[in-house]
């Protein structure tokens, strides 16, 4: 064997790869972020901002008081389904459940300085069962919540609307009012807006209160009929759930059984295959520096659309660098809309930057790919094969998460009580919703847009970012929290989303793919928007 004779040029010096160095300019974009984020969560919203409605409508209660809300329909409705058991009775609501209900608005209605869904609802438990509906609480009557204590950042719509849902109630349910004048505002009860269940038990209330035990009798069956769909949706999903809890219990044990096993005996099998990786670090063709790069892109793409539709409130209570916003030059024709289509609105817009907000970095990644001829697959684990093993696993891994988010978010309760919890603005959105539109789109958003693009991003870009300088468990746990607290919610919620991504992120990480996190993804936000839903429904 001969060799070669050595090369008349010198060796080539190894090139220096910029793209696996996290840039400069990245840095800068991920601060501005946090601080951009940390600033306009504590400046106080100035008269004329364009987003002042927005805020108004997601401010009047936090996301402990929604929580109460939710319970108080869940309740009520409870009320009604129960009569059920009472064979030859008239269809009334269980006076001791709806009592509960009650004492729980009340509470509500307290907390939340006379809000108009709470005082909605003492108003119409109160004369179900018999009590005076305008009976003086500690906050005041709860009819303040439609006259005194209307919020200024309320438009003009909306105050009308509830100066006339006052009058309306007022009339309907006070001790002067006779009972043929009574029964004709009935029908203008089922007319007020966003009251949808409480129509039917409202219209209840008034018939009794008329002395025409026939209509009432009639109005409760149809509000029993109409509470029964929704809590059998919720029945359904809670049993769905519960089971997913004890299954994630029952493979956490396992999980934790063969870790023992494959210490002392390496060769032991296991149910939760860990795939080897697609690509070595080295043969990567998008490094460390442009995934996160690209990551950061869709960051200040989506502040930086979010900011020119809905401005900026400005930094402190000098409102320095405020900026009104692109949707201030339709403020008199929002002012004009009602609540409701100003939701539907709303909900159109945030479904448009959603998605556009995530374009640049998406072309951006493709077009990289293709340039350099590296596979999405290899890369970011954008891949369809083992197709129903890896859904499978996803249904697994949020089975293993459930446990966990349960036990984070009773910690976070406990833990972070004291602190605001500002609530996700994916909820008013739902308290307020009526009619099929916002409904289907914020379940579209929620159970498609949202696990296709996060999932990309967030477990494909961000993860993968963080795996090649710093390996498998900090970019499983640092992804995990950049997850959590991307979320505008309170700090024990963001804990609690930071597991589920952290989740999200081992199930990418162990099947290199990103199906079974889209998966286990959609899972949860499928059953969770449905689930308020059908609390809310009706």
């Amino acid at each position: 064997m001969t060799t070669p004779p050595p090369s008349s040029q010198p060796a080539a010096a190894p090139q220096k790869r910029l793209r696996d160095v996290f840039p400069l300019w990245a840095w800068i974009v991920l601060v501005w972020w946090a601080l951009f984020t940390y600033a306009n969560s504590l400046t106080p919203l100035p008269p004329g901002v364009a987003s002042r409605m927005a805020k108004a409508a997601e401010g009047r209660v936090d996301s402990d008081a929604l929580q109460d809300l939710i319970q108080i329909d869940l309740g009520a409705k409870t009320a009604y389904a129960i009569s059920l058991a009472h064979v030859g009775e008239p269809a009334n609501p269980d006076p001791k459940t709806l009592q509960d209900a009650l004492s729980k608005s009340e509470d509500l209605e307290r907390e939340t300085h006379n809000s108009i869904s709470a005082a909605r609802r003492v108003i119409v438990m109160r004369a179900l069962l018999g009590k005076p509906p305008f009976a003086v609480s500690k906050a005041g009557a709860p009819l303040d919540a439609f006259d005194k204590d209307l919020s200024p950042l309320l438009s003009p719509e909306d105050r009308a609307s509830a100066v006339h849902e006052g009058n309306v109630w007022t009339a309907a349910l006070g001790s002067n009012t006779k009972p043929r004048v009574r029964e004709a505002l009935a029908v203008q009860v089922r007319a007020l807006p966003n009251i949808r269940w409480w129509g039917a038990a409202g219209t209840a209330a008034v018939y009794k209160m008329a002395h025409n035990p026939v209509e009432a009798a009639r109005w409760n069956a149809v509000a029993r009929s109409r509470a029964l769909r929704p809590l059998v949706g919720v029945g359904l999903i809670g049993i769905v759930r519960a089971g997913l809890t004890f299954l994630g219990l029952a493979l956490l044990i396992a999980l934790m059984v063969q870790y023992f096993e494959r210490r002392n005996n390496p060769d032991a099998g296991s149910f939760w295959k860990i795939e080897p990786p697609a690509i070595s670090t080295e043969a990567r063709r998008i490094g460390a520096g442009e995934l996160a790069g690209i990551f950061l892109i869709y960051l200040l793409t989506r502040e930086v659309i979010t900011v020119s539709v809905g401005g900026f409130a400005g930094i402190g209570h000098t409102h320095l660098l405020q900026f009104p916003g692109a949707a201030s030059h339709f403020q008199s024709q929002l002012a004009r809309l009602s609540d409701q289509q100003r939701t539907s609105v709303q909900i159109l817009v945030e479904a448009v930057v959603y998605v556009v907000s995530a374009l640049p970095p998406l072309v951006i990644l493709m077009a990289m790919a293709r340039a350099r001829g590296a596979s999405l697959a290899n890369e970011i684990g954008w891949n369809a094969r083992a197709k129903g093993a890896n859904i499978l696993y996803g249904f697994g891994g949020y089975a293993i998460a459930s446990p966990l988010l349960l036990l984070v978010n009773w910690l976070g309760s406990i833990v972070f009580k004291h602190l605001a919890s500002p609530a996700n603005p994916v909820i008013p959105q739902i308290v307020t919703a009526s009619g099929w539109f916002v409904p289907v789109t914020l379940l579209l958003l929620a159970s498609v847009a949202a696990p296709f693009v996060e999932e990309i991003l967030f477990r494909g870009v961000l993860m993968n970012a963080i795996f090649i300088r710093f390996g498998a468990w900090p970019a499983i746990i640092g992804s995990g929290l950049i997850f959590g607290f991307a979320h505008p919610v309170g700090v024990g919620e963001k804990l609690t989303i930071s597991v589920l991504g952290m989740v999200f992120a081992w199930m990418a990480q162990t099947r290199q793919s990103l199906l079974p996190s889209m998966t286990a993804h959609f899972v949860n936000n499928f059953t969770t928007t449905l689930l308020l839903l059908a609390i809310m429904g009706g």
